[in-house]
């Protein structure tokens, strides 16, 4: 049975294909969601990066460096200044949450009109 949007009968994919209002485009709706679901892809690689890097062994990095390792030596200099490199994650994990937030309060507040704040905020 359709759900009561604004006194008329829909279903979510037609408020999700039409828009709020019938008169707009669902695009907007659709890329919210697909901004939200792409956001998880930069926030596991930039949390699992700083993971492995942080609890990385400087003394195997450095044996595999002087093998030749071009992936060692470079996580040797990555990791040569500590504080630089969990500022620049942190910084890079707040970027994507935030921009993540933005699309989820967007999407609900479409949806479910003011009440979608607080539902992004519980999500």
């Amino acid at each position: 049975m359709p759900a009561l949007y604004r006194g008329r009968a829909c279903t979510l994919s037609r408020v999700i294909t039409q828009g709020k209002d019938n008169d707009e485009s669902g695009f907007g709706l659709l890329a919210g969601v697909g901004g939200d679901f792409g956001a998880a892809g930069p926030v596991g690689l930039l949390s699992g990066s700083e993971t492995a890097l942080t609890a990385s062994s400087r003394a195997k990095l450095r044996a595999l460096a002087d093998k030749g390792s071009r992936g060692a030596h470079t996580a040797l200099q990555i990791t040569e200044d500590s504080e630089r490199l969990i500022g620049s994650v942190l910084l890079g994990n707040n970027v994507v949450n935030i921009l993540s937030a933005s699309l989820a309060t967007a999407l609900f507040t479409r949806l479910f009109g003011d009440s979608g704040v607080a539902l992004a905020t519980l999500v």
